[in-house]
């Protein structure tokens, strides 16, 4: 059957009620491997103006906060939440800016969300997108 496996939204984000806000759900029987990552300041080289300079993303289900990220080479005890050498994720998926979060993680069947907000409390331009890995397999 037909599936989504890639999600994208661009959109405005600030702090407190004016985060971006993108919710996607997982279907099936099994956990799915997926990089959910946000773009700022690289957005700059597509003509977007005004970009979000510092972008952070939290992911969850319900009101069950699962993870943040704040910028993609920091993550939980001080190991980057992507690789930067494959696989996986695949290389491609590494944002492009320091600034600009991801991560990889396996997420069981049911529904999420992903809230981007100003790190720095600035507010501008940005990218949530979602990628299933194991599409194809």
């Amino acid at each position: 059957p037909a599936a989504v496996v890639n999600v994208s939204q661009r959109g405005f984000a600030a702090g407190g009620e004016r985060v971006l806000i993108v919710g996607f759900v997982v279907d099936g029987a099994a956990p799915r491997n997926l990089v959910v990552r946000a773009l700022g300041p690289s957005l700059v080289a597509f003509g977007v103006r005004e970009p979000l300079a510092d972008p952070k993303l939290a992911v969850y289900r319900g009101a069950e906060k699962l993870l943040d990220n704040d910028d993609w080479a920091t993550g939980s005890l001080g190991r980057p939440h992507i690789a930067v050498v494959p696989p996986p994720p695949p290389f491609h998926l590494v944002p492009p800016h320091a600034k600009e979060p991801a991560v990889e993680l396996s997420l069981a069947p049911g529904a999420y969300t992903v809230v981007v907000s100003g790190a720095d409390g600035g507010s501008g331009m940005a990218l949530i997108e979602v990628y299933d890995l194991d599409a194809g397999r």
